[in-house]
Order: C-alpha cells, then sequence, then structure tokens
C-alpha cells in the first residue's frame, strides 16, 4: 500500500515539471533516487511512463512563472565533458560562454550565435576570434545558410532582436508549436474553450502561427491582412484561439467599467476589439506575457467607448479623465470626513475652482426624453409641461421688435436678405445649414459661406455705427452710388483691403492710449505710418466727411475722427432758447413754440404706418419776418416771464466735453454711464431716473461698483439718444424740451419723470420718441436793433397751435385704437390657444377612456380565460384519476391471473416421508 501512494506521488510530481510530455531527466533521477529503485525497476517505470505519454528527456527545462520577461521556454541540452577544464578560461569567457550555452541544442549552436554574443560584448578582432575557438572547443558550431543562399525560404527574416531581449531560435520554437497545434486541435472538440487559460509554451506557438512561421517573428500582420484569410487557415484559427482563450481577461477588466453609461455587453464588445488589436501586435520575442500586454489595449478600448458613448451628449477624452479625477478626490474627502466644497477639490486635485465648478456641471448626468421606460411610454410623457401662455404686452413687444427686424433685412439685397433669414432662422423655421441654403439658391455651400460674411460684415457696421438707428445707417450705406452696383459685396471688399484695415487698427490703438489728441504727421503706430494715413482720410474727405464713402465715414467717426456740418445743414451759432411755457390744453398739456420759432408740423413716418392712407398736406407755415426798424421793440432775452436761469441749471454744461470724450471698443457700461453723467448732468439724472438709480449711475462712472440691469438697459437707450444728438448737431435740451407725439404731446423730460426709462415702458417711448423727434429749426443770434413780428403773425401761431393740438389728439386716439385692436387681437389668439388646448385635453380624456375600455375587456377576456383554464385543468384532473383507477383495477386483474397461472404451473411438492414404525432411536432414553 505504501508503494503504491508512493508510485502515485511519483507520478504526479513528474506531470507537474513535464513540458509537453517530456519530463526531465534531473527530475526524473531525484524522484527513482527517493525512492531507491534498481536498474530493473526503473526500466520498468520507464516503460509504464511511456506508456502513460510521459517521456524521460535528457533536456533541462527552465521556466518561470513568476517573471514576465522570462516566460519563454529556454532550453539547453547537456553536452559532453569539455575537455578544457574551467580553471583555464577567464571568468568572463566563461560568462560568454554560459550565455551561448542558453542557445545550444544537443551539443550543437549556431554560429552566429557565437558571432552575436561576441558582438554584444564589445570584443576586438582577436579577442572575438579567441572566444570562437574557446566555444568550437566547447560546443559543436554549426555553419547556417544566409537568407540569400537558401531558395527554400520565402517569407522575409524576421529583423534582429534588441540586444536586452535575445530571440528564440526556430529549433527552440518547436515544441511551442507543437503545444499550440495540440490546442488547436482540442478546442475543434471543447464546448467552452475559454475556460482554459493557456500556457506560455501555448501562447508562444500561437502567435508564431499567427505571425506566418518562426520566419516572420517581427513582422506584424495588418488587420486587412488577416480579414482576407479564409476561416480554416492556420493564420486565422491561430488568432481564434488566442482571442477565444483570453476572453476570461476581458471579462475581469469590464467589470471596473459598469455603470458608467454602457451596458455590460457593450463594454464587452469595446474590450473584444481591443484585445483583437492586442493578439495582432503582440510580439512574443519581447519576453511578455499575452495578458500584460492586452490588459493595456483592453483597458484603451473600453476607455476611448465609455468617453465616446457613454453619455447622450458626449465629453472629450482629455475631459472624462479629469472627471473621474474630481470624482476620485470626492470620494476620498467623504471617505476623510472633510467638505466637499468646490475649493477643498480644486486643492486636491491640483486644478482651479473655475475648472472644478465646470468639470462638477458636465458630470451632471444627461437623460434622453425620447428614452422608453416601458410599457411603450417614454420619459417626456411622464415630464409635467408647464408652459405659461406670453402675456399681452410682451406678445406686443415681440410683434413690434419682429416688425422692426423684417424692416431692417427688407433693406438689403434680396439673396443677402434671404441668406440672413434662413441662417439665422428669422422666418420661423429652423436655421438651415450652408448646403442646404446653397440648394435652394441653386449655389455651392462656399458661395453660401461668402455670402454670409459679406452681409454679416455691414450689418454688423449698420448696428454698431454711432447714432442709435441702425435702419436709418444701413439705408444710407446702401444708397450711396460710390459703394458699388452691389454695394453688400462693395462694402464687405473695402472693408476687407489691407491698408484700410490697418489704419483703422492702429487708429483704434492710437485713441485707447492718448484720447482725442490727432496724430502728427509723422507718427508711425506698430510699423503703420499712422500720421500720414490720417491726413490722406482727411484730404479726401473734406471738413464735412462727405469725400468719404459713408461706411468709411461712421468707421472713422467711431474711432474718433470729427467732422463738421455739411454745407445744407450748416451750424449755426446759437443762443440758450428758454423753456416754453406750456398752452393750456382740454386733454393733454401743449408746450406753445416760442413766438421767434417757426412751428414745424409733425408729419408721421412713413416707415411707422405702411397702410395708412396719405395724410392731407400740413399747412404751409409762412416764415417770420424780420424787422429791423422797429426801436421800441426790446430783445427776445430780456423778456421777464421766461425763467431762463432754471433750464440752464437743470442741463449739464459739460456737453460739450461729453462729445469730446473718446470713444472705447466695447462701449462698456462704465464708459456709457461716464458719457451720460456728461451730457446729462446729475439734476437731469435724479429727474428722469430717480434718486437711487442716478446715485447708482454716478457709482458707475467712477467705477466703484457695476448698475443693476434695468439701469444699465436705461443707460443704453440714454446712450442712443445723445448719439443721435451728437450726429445732428443738437443739444440735450433740443429733445428734452421738445413735444413728443409718441409722449402724448409731453416733452421727454416731463414724460420720463413719471415713467423712469429704468421701466421697460418708459424704454420703449424714449426710443419710439427718438425715432419720431424732428429737429427744431435753430434760432440764430440777433444782432441789436432786431424787432419782435407783429401780432398778426402771434394769432396765426395760436392757430397752428390749436391745429396741432387736434392733430396730437387724433394721433392719441388713433394709437389707443392701435393698442385695443392689438390687445383684442392678443385676447382672441389667447381664447383660441384655450379652445385648441380644450380640444386636446378632450381628444385625450377620449383616448383615455377608450383605453380604459379596452384594459376592462382584456381583462374580462383574461378572467374568462383563465375560468376555461381552470375547468379543463379540473376536466383533465378527473380524467386522469379515472384512468389511473381503471389501470390499477385492470393490472389488479392481471396480477391475480398470473398468480394463478403460476400456481398452475408450480409442481406439487413431494409428501413428507411417513414416521417410522418403531421406537425413535433419539429417544433412547424412553427405552425400554
Amino acid at each position: 500500500m505504501d508503494l503504491r501512494a508512493a508510485l502515485a506521488t511519483l507520478h504526479r510530481n513528474l506531470q507537474q515539471v513535464a513540458v509537453d510530455g517530456h519530463v526531465p531527466a534531473a527530475a526524473f533521477e531525484a524522484e527513482v533516487a527517493r525512492l531507491g529503485l534498481d536498474e530493473a525497476a526503473r526500466a520498468r517505470l520507464v516503460a509504464e511512463l511511456e506508456r502513460m505519454e510521459l517521456r524521460v528527456s535528457d533536456r533541462h527545462v527552465q521556466f518561470s512563472t513568476i517573471s514576465d520577461t522570462h516566460d519563454g521556454e529556454k532550453v539547453a541540452h547537456s553536452h559532453p565533458e569539455n575537455p578544457q577544464t574551467a580553471e583555464s578560461v577567464p571568468s568572463s569567457v566563461r560568462m560568454l560562454l554560459d550565455l551561448v550555452a542558453r542557445y545550444a541544442v544537443a551539443g550543437s549552436v549556431s554560429e552566429r550565435v557565437v558571432t552575436g554574443v561576441a558582438r554584444l560584448a564589445g570584443l576586438t578582432a582577436s579577442e572575438s576570434a579567441e572566444f570562437k575557438a574557446t566555444a568550437t572547443a566547447r560546443f559543436s558550431v554549426r555553419t547556417e545558410p544566409s537568407p540569400a543562399e537558401n531558395p527554400a525560404r520565402s517569407q522575409p527574416v524576421a529583423p534582429a532582436s534588441r540586444p536586452d531581449t535575445p530571440t528564440v531560435l526556430p529549433d527552440d520554437l518547436s515544441p511551442a508549436i507543437a503545444a499550440a497545434m495540440k490546442v488547436l486541435d482540442e478546442d475543434r472538440f471543447t464546448t467552452r474553450p475559454e475556460k482554459r487559460v493557456l500556457t506560455a509554451p501555448e501562447e508562444v506557438g500561437l502567435s508564431m502561427l499567427l505571425r506566418g512561421g518562426v520566419d516572420r517573428v517581427g513582422v506584424e500582420p495588418s488587420a486587412k491582412e488577416l480579414a482576407d484569410l479564409s476561416p480554416q487557415d492556420i493564420r486565422r484559427r491561430a488568432r481564434d484561439c488566442l482571442i477565444a482563450h483570453n476572453q476570461g481577461l476581458v471579462h475581469s477588466l469590464v467589470r471596473a467599467h459598469a455603470d458608467q453609461g454602457l451596458e455590460y455587453e457593450d463594454l464587452f464588445q469595446h474590450g473584444i476589439l481591443g484585445l483583437i488589436n492586442a493578439v495582432r501586435k503582440y510580439d512574443p520575442s519581447q519576453g511578455n506575457k499575452l495578458s500584460t500586454y492586452a490588459t493595456w489595449w483592453i483597458r484603451q478600448a473600453v476607455s476611448r467607448a465609455v468617453a465616446d458613448e457613454g453619455r447622450a451628449i458626449r465629453v472629450p477624452v482629455y475631459m472624462h479623465d479629469l472627471m473621474h479625477k474630481v470624482a476620485r478626490a470626492e470620494r476620498q474627502l467623504l471617505s476623510a470626513g472633510r467638505s466637499l466644497s468646490a475649493a477643498d477639490i480644486a486643492v486636491a486635485c491640483d486644478l482651479p475652482i473655475t475648472k472644478v465648478d465646470e468639470i462638477r456641471r458636465i458630470s451632471r448626468v444627461t437623460d434622453s426624453l425620447d428614452r422608453f421606460i416601458g410599457d411603450g411610454t417614454s420619459l417626456g410623457e411622464l415630464v409635467e409641461a408647464r408652459t405659461a401662455l406670453p402675456s399681452v404686452e410682451g406678445t406686443v413687444l415681440r410683434s413690434l421688435a419682429d416688425r422692426d427686424v423684417h424692416r431692417f433685412l427688407a433693406l438689403l439685397p434680396e439673396r443677402y436678405a434671404c441668406v440672413v433669414n434662413r441662417r439665422i432662422g428669422l422666418d420661423g423655421r429652423e436655421p438651415a445649414t450652408l448646403d442646404v441654403i446653397g440648394t435652394e439658391l441653386q449655389v455651392t455651400r462656399e458661395r453660401v459661406r461668402q455670402l454670409e460674411g459679406q452681409v454679416l460684415s455691414v450689418v454688423r457696421l449698420a448696428l454698431e455705427a454711432p447714432g442709435g438707428d441702425p435702419h436709418t445707417t444701413l439705408r444710407s450705406m446702401l444708397a450711396d452710388p460710390r459703394a458699388g452696383a452691389n454695394p453688400v459685396s462693395g462694402i464687405s471688399r473695402d472693408l476687407r483691403s489691407s491698408k484700410w484695415s490697418a489704419g483703422v487698427v492702429a487708429m483704434r490703438a492710437f485713441r485707447a492710449r492718448n484720447g482725442h489728441a490727432r496724430p502728427a504727421h509723422d507718427h508711425v503706430e506698430g510699423g503703420f505710418p499712422l500720421g500720414v494715413w490720417a491726413a490722406e482720410q482727411r484730404s479726401i474727405a473734406g471738413e464735412s466727411g462727405g469725400g468719404l464713402p459713408t461706411h468709411r465715414k461712421i468707421i472713422l467717426s467711431m474711432v474718433g475722427f470729427l467732422w463738421k456740418n455739411t454745407p445744407d445743414e450748416p451750424r449755426q451759432a446759437r443762443r440758450r432758447v428758454p423753456p416754453r411755457p406750456p398752452v393750456p390744453a382740454v386733454a393733454d398739456p401743449q408746450p406753445s413754440p416760442s413766438p421767434l420759432e417757426p412751428v414745424v408740423p409733425t408729419v408721421p413716418d412713413e416707415t411707422d404706418a405702411p397702410d395708412a392712407p396719405d395724410a392731407p398736406d400740413a399747412p404751409e407755415v409762412p416764415e417770420i419776418p424780420v424787422l429791423p426798424d422797429a426801436p421800441d421793440v426790446p430783445d427776445v432775452t430780456e423778456v421777464p416771464d421766461v425763467p431762463e436761469a432754471t433750464a440752464i441749471e437743470r442741463y449739464s454744461a459739460r456737453w460739450e466735453e461729453a462729445i469730446e470724450l473718446p470713444v472705447t471698443l466695447d462701449r462698456n457700461v462704465r464708459w456709457t454711464a461716464h458719457y451720460v453723467r456728461l451730457a446729462l448732468g446729475h439734476a437731469l439724472l435724479d429727474e428722469i431716473l430717480g434718486a437711487h438709480p442716478a446715485q447708482a449711475v454716478s457709482e458707475a462712472a467712477d467705477g466703484n461698483r457695476l448698475p443693476d440691469r434695468p439701469v444699465a438697459q436705461a443707460l443704453h437707450v440714454l446712450a442712443r439718444v445723445l448719439d443721435a444728438l451728437k450726429e445732428q448737431g443738437l443739444r440735450p435740451d433740443d429733445f428734452f424740451e421738445c413735444p413728443s407725439p409718441a409722449l402724448l404731446g409731453q416733452c421727454p423730460r416731463v414724460y420720463l419723470s413719471s415713467h423712469p426709462p429704468v421701466k421697460p415702458e418708459g424704454r420703449l417711448a424714449l426710443a419710439q420718441a427718438l425715432k419720431e423727434f424732428t429737429p427744431p429749426d435753430v434760432t440764430v443770434e440777433e444782432p441789436a436793433g432786431r424787432t419782435q413780428p407783429p401780432a398778426s403773425t402771434t394769432e396765426h401761431f395760436h392757430q397752428e397751435t390749436e391745429h396741432r393740438q387736434r392733430e396730437l389728439h387724433e394721433a392719441h386716439e388713433a394709437a389707443d385704437e392701435r393698442i385695443r385692436n392689438a390687445r383684442a387681437e392678443a385676447e382672441e389668439r389667447v381664447r383660441e390657444a384655450e379652445r385648441v388646448a380644450r380640444l386636446r385635453v378632450a381628444a385625450l380624456e377620449e383616448r383615455l377612456r377608450q383605453g380604459q375600455a379596452a384594459a376592462c375587456l382584456r381583462i374580462a377576456a383574461a378572467e374568462t380565460l383563465e375560468r376555461e383554464t381552470a375547468e379543463r385543468l379540473r376536466a383533465v384532473e378527473r380524467r386522469a384519476e379515472q384512468r389511473v383507477a381503471e389501470v390499477q383495477e385492470a393490472s389488479r386483474s392481471r396480477i391475480a391471473d398470473l398468480e394463478a397461472q403460476l400456481a398452475a404451473l408450480r409442481p406439487t411438492p413431494p409428501a413428507p416421508p411417513a414416521p417410522p414404525r418403531g421406537p425413535d432411536p433419539r429417544e433412547w432414553w424412553q427405552r425400554g
């Protein structure tokens, strides 16, 4: 019994050290010595081991399962005793001989190995010859033909290996290739080959087969090359075998990426794609395990898949890595019991706080409203719709804004207007791409891109121009004959000219640094002769700027050029006109004109009411005659009833300083507040804005703090008003003291005192008043000796004033009528929307009732089917019980018959022998 157990232990130990069915002789000798067997027993043991496919070999196999750099099988056969003793060989040469011995096969080594080891050691020619002689004395050195001399070799030779990674010779790979062929044969009859882990020789052999043999170790096959192979090809089978046996590696790596937006099956598929690339690129001669090499490819494929497909909105890969970094820091801080503030996470991740906030915002989970959550229901159907109906005022304001935008675009040529409408979506449709617009216009997408660039540059200039009316600015730019037959293209081409654009950039840089100073003639700004260029522009433009095209004049005005009024609109010396006292009226107070100013009747703008019938011509107002020979009439400036000092104190005396204020590039809030404060003064701002907003404007101008949104919007509107007054050569009192039909006959100062522009209605009314503002004729400085007009002229003025009051009253009624019509139309739209909503709710309720009825019918049908099924089951049970009873009865009858037949066939037992007649000899005590 002990011998049998010892033999079983020996067999198990030999199986563990066996490589491809070969047992090292040293291991066999050690086991036999442990058992103490004689020669006959050894011979019988060897025969039995060969019968069990374990052959004792004289090869010494060294194999390590710990380090990745020594997984290849290194075989060194025993060699005959070297007549040269070890003491006669130097230690350095002995080390080189040991290295050569690693490549020896049956005491034979290739001449290329000896030459390569000598070259690797850096030996000289004499030392190499001595080393070859020593190696020849110790090994049997064979000479192999070069690849050019071997006609049988048709494949290219693998490139030379690196010095630190010696390549295994083809003779040493025969056991690995044999092991690989054995795996391929076994997989044909294996149900789940992925459960088996390949050994190092099997991986090396399969990799050699995948690359096309031992001669193509260094040649990496391409994906197309492997895809063109047939499924029965040995290379294709070797690749599929490596992939099948390493699926467990993919499963183990994919689990770490679960719950990151992709299903497990999708992650596994991407991991398999990474494994396919790793198997194709794996080079066993580098000394690495396939699992070590494939791990990086699988992780990369899965990580890229999670970054590209794991979210509804794709996040770049680098941002995905930062998101993981921030999440890891949050987990560490949470486990340490610290706060999860952005500052703590920024310190832990070495990132700015703004970057951490951005990463946190991007890390939020995004879901699709179209995602089905079961029973044919999407997520969007469960989200409550809270869409508030727009207010009447919002609808009217939006309608007016849309009308202004379409009026603005109507000035452009048809093709350019179409590009802007379709590109931005102003026509109510979705914004179109360049390809779609090109198809509609029957041009290429590149041509559409060019048209878009041209028109946007012109529109941007019109919107940025000072003056506050982009409609008028664009119309004047396009109507200028110097722009050419195609004004949009001509203006865009002129703006892109190198000299012009360089001059504008240099002028802006000069203004930003030196303010409103004029550059000297020899001044150079950034390498550009700015002084010469500015002098050329002034000589071409003239004093009024009329020699330049309109778009160039606008740009030069934006960068600080100042122009005088044109000859047809001369700017005359004026004196301050005192405020006109209001004339009492029935409906609204109406200021009366000065007796020395001609009254200009207000004519509605044609663009504001395009569908209105032509109004009757306004009565012509005769010019007031000047009477120089009336000495008894005092000068106008001596009228005692007009409070001139009040008007002078109300308006700022720094209007000229505001005009000369250099314009910044962005016209920020601080510059706008400073500009408005200089032009209007604190007293007027306090009156039209209020005490608190006026104080906010002052603080914004001083740079102490930024104003809130309503004050900033009011500043923007006031800046537009001041820009328009500056272009027309007027002063703020000319506008704020002039009655306006848009303000119900009141002057802007009085109207804004009760409706400040910090409110939307005040800003809207001020913009409308600016649009309808007609500059009054400027009163000239009258020399001494001029007299007042006669009384008849004054009566005429009173009649004209009454006529204007009637017109204002009619305009007020027309405005009220338009408001009532707009309100009625909006209410009608609201009622229509409510009616449609009620119809939709009724339709949904009807569908709900139909669904409930259908559900009830289905429930009833299901209950009926359940009852029928139960009845059938009971019937089947009864038939089964009846059949069982019949079978039992038949079985009993059959058993009884068989027992009767068996009893009839059974022979009758013989009768017992009769007792002896004499006395029983066993009852000897009864004898006699």
